[in-house]
């Protein structure tokens, strides 16, 4: 599998997918994919302990998926892109999910980019810690000015949580082994400079959860899938993973990563006390299509 975004490569294999697939293996059948070729998927990550309730979407991450080439493009949207979201006049795309769930984020993003979704998958944050925890924990390499942010959430974490404020606080910078909870506390880190880099930490949470699935055997990946899928909102079926099953026997995979707004192509505002991204939605749409399709 070769990750690819921003001029860079890794070539791992494609054993991250069958975690994604057999995440839907214990649902109910659904209807049929109705259509050959690409199938847009929505991955949505929820900064919440219950999906039950109102929050904003705090991860946006298209898949356009190609399962008989075996090409996957990953176009991540930022949450504070300032939007025309339906019933909500301009807002951030994030607040699209808290008004009215993925029916009305699905909107919001064919409204403005002309993209349709044909599915969603949304997860709470708390799910991404307790898989990195039955992976054994992933490696990243923290840097100095890191290490006091990444521990200040964690810190808060725990408080909320009941726990020791100090409990399994990082010790130092460098290459380290986290845990599910000091890799989303990594992942959240903002502070320091910006969304943008923030979204970069939450790519490279990602990228070694891949290097770690990459050792693990079918087994592994069925006993993590079975413990985390009540923690999965979907609205695919057997059916519908059937289409995407091709994916996961390849070996060459390639996925190419984008982020919206692309460079050069949105201001930086303060718009009624939000900072905001407001973008030039015209050539932003054109360079998401032109990503997509090539």
């Amino acid at each position: 599998m070769t990750v690819s975004g921003h001029g860079s490569g890794l070539r791992k294999g494609a054993m991250f997918l069958a975690l994604f697939l057999l995440l839907f293996t214990f649902l109910p059948p659904a209807h049929a994919a109705d259509k050959n070729g690409p199938v847009n998927i929505l991955l949505i990550g929820v900064d919440s302990r219950d999906l039950d309730k109102p929050a904003r979407s705090d991860t946006m991450l298209l898949l356009r998926i190609l399962p008989d080439s075996g090409q996957v493009k990953a176009l991540s949207f930022m949450r504070d892109l300032y939007l025309p979201i339906p019933g909500c006049g301009k807002t951030r795309l994030n607040a699209a999910y808290y008004f009215g769930g993925e029916e009305l984020l699905k909107t919001a993003i064919r409204n403005n980019f002309g993209i349709e979704i044909d599915h969603t998958v949304t997860v709470s944050f708390q799910l991404l810690a307790q898989v990195i925890d039955l992976m054994g924990g992933v490696s990243i390499d923290i840097q100095p000015n890191e290490l006091k942010p990444l521990n200040d959430l964690l810190s808060s974490y725990n408080v909320q949580s009941g726990l020791p404020w100090d409990q399994d606080l990082v010790a130092q910078s460098g290459l380290q082994l986290l845990t599910g909870t000091q890799a989303l506390s990594y992942s959240r880190i903002r502070s320091i400079d910006s969304d943008f880099q923030r979204v970069g930490r939450q790519q490279t949470v990602i990228r070694a959860m891949l290097e770690r699935l990459q050792d693990m055997n079918f087994l592994t990946l069925a006993r993590i899938a079975y413990r985390c899928i009540s923690q999965v909102e979907t609205d695919m079926g057997l059916r519908d993973i059937n289409a995407l099953l091709p994916l996961a026997s390849r070996d060459d995979v390639t996925i190419q990563t984008a982020r919206v707004p692309f460079d050069g192509m949105y201001k930086n505002d303060t718009i009624d006390g939000m900072q905001v991204l407001v973008p030039d939605l015209k050539r932003n749409k054109e360079a998401a299509w032109a990503f997509l399709e090539e």
